[in-house]
């Protein structure tokens, strides 16, 4: 019998878990170029900062209902 407090992910949630973390990875590497190649760093930081906080936050967003 399952334990109130069950702890073990579904193979669903464990795939979904994996592509979110992956996601948000492959996000975070593209805007650490983007912020290295940016030829004007000053106009260009702030919306590749803003960028790479939404779509990070959209991936924890999105992962925390897998993890309940």
């Amino acid at each position: 019998m399952p334990g109130r407090y069950d702890d073990e992910l579904s193979q669903f949630q464990e795939i979904n878990l994996i592509q979110e973390s992956d996601s948000a990875k492959h996000l975070l590497v593209y805007g650490t170029h983007a912020l290295r190649a940016a030829a004007f760093i000053e106009p260009a930081r702030d919306p590749i900062m803003t960028m790479l906080s939404i779509g990070v936050e959209g991936a924890e967003a999105r992962s925390r209902p897998l993890l309940r």
